[in-house]
């Protein structure tokens, strides 16, 4: 990508390059002559080329920018009291409340002002994770629907421009939410195939997907013989990450232990003997798939634990 052509273009860059020297590379290759500081204050030993930025190490940072001929603003102050203000439960900055800020607002349009002067700008941020810095999901944002170029430098020197990484981003949430759709989808077709394997095998179904709360959802419950069978299905589309029933560990069996209690007490049921069996399944479509039935595997693997 050649910046150089880039109109109304703002650089942004974490505070863990390796050293002075390649800091400086990185600015003049981009032909970048001003840093804006918006790292905040509580971070008083972030670093930037190998040296805690605070009282005489920050004024050896501003020389040595001054000897390049690049200019240092100091945002850091102003961005901490603005943006720590408007952090929510999980520790995310509210983007929302934050735009329509007019501090925030003014903030922004010094360094507008900046760029439409022809500033070569560089915005530092001390978070190194771009996606959870603030020079992504705040400035970068703003200045990105403002209609600017924002471009995030990063240590080994490649440049993303924020909208790809925006997309890329966007896309991987929906693969993320692909696959969750396809493994719902899968569980259900194997917790079907699991209730007919149980029918032809003399079980009677007496509950789907009971669920005491969250991680302690019992699959299937059947009764034969006298006694009950709280079943747990597992369905792959293949072993290569292991085989199914491996996904059943201590935590999911005493999970499914304390959903029997409770699922045994609502329903006043005392006498009964019960187990926990496990059917995996390798599917590869409705008529093409691997199952195997596996017995009291509570027992097996924590006996007496319910």
């Amino acid at each position: 990508m050649n910046t150089n052509n880039i109109n109304s273009i703002i650089f942004t860059i974490a505070d863990n390059i390796a050293n002075d020297a390649l800091f400086i590379q990185l600015l003049k290759r981009d032909s970048i002559n001003c840093v804006i500081d918006i790292r905040l204050q509580s971070n008083v030993n972030c670093q930037i080329c190998n040296s805690n930025i605070v009282d005489d190490t920050k004024k050896s940072f501003i020389e040595l920018l001054s000897t390049n001929k690049i200019i240092y603003v100091d945002f850091s102050s102003i961005i901490t009291q603005i943006c720590t203000k408007f952090v929510n439960k999980k520790d995310e900055y509210d983007y929302n409340k934050l735009s329509s800020n007019n501090d925030f607002i003014n903030l922004m349009q010094r360094i507008i002002n900046g760029i439409n002067k022809k500033y070569r700008i560089v915005i530092l941020d001390t978070n190194t994770s771009i996606t959870k810095s603030i020079r992504f999901n705040v400035i970068g944002r703003y200045l990105s629907v403002s209609g600017y170029n924002v471009v995030h430098l990063q240590s080994n020197g490649r440049r993303i421009l924020h909208e790809d990484l925006v997309k890329r981003i966007e896309d991987i949430k929906i693969k993320r939410i692909n696959k969750q759709k396809n493994n719902i989808i899968l569980g259900q077709k194997g917790e079907l195939i699991a209730g007919m394997y149980l029918m032809k095998n003399g079980f009677r179904i007496i509950e789907k997907n009971w669920n005491l709360h969250k991680g302690c959802e019992i699959d299937i419950i059947a009764y034969k013989n006298n006694k009950l069978h709280f079943i747990e299905v597992k369905t792959r589309t293949s072993d290569k990450y292991g085989a199914p029933q491996q996904a059943i560990n201590y935590k999911k069996l005493r999970n499914i232990g304390k959903a029997i209690q409770e699922y045994k007490f609502l329903n006043k049921i005392y006498n009964t003997e019960h187990q926990i069996d496990s059917i995996a399944i390798i599917y590869n479509s409705d008529d093409d798939y691997q199952l195997n039935y596996y017995e009291d595997i509570g027992l097996k693997l924590i006996p007496k634990f319910y």
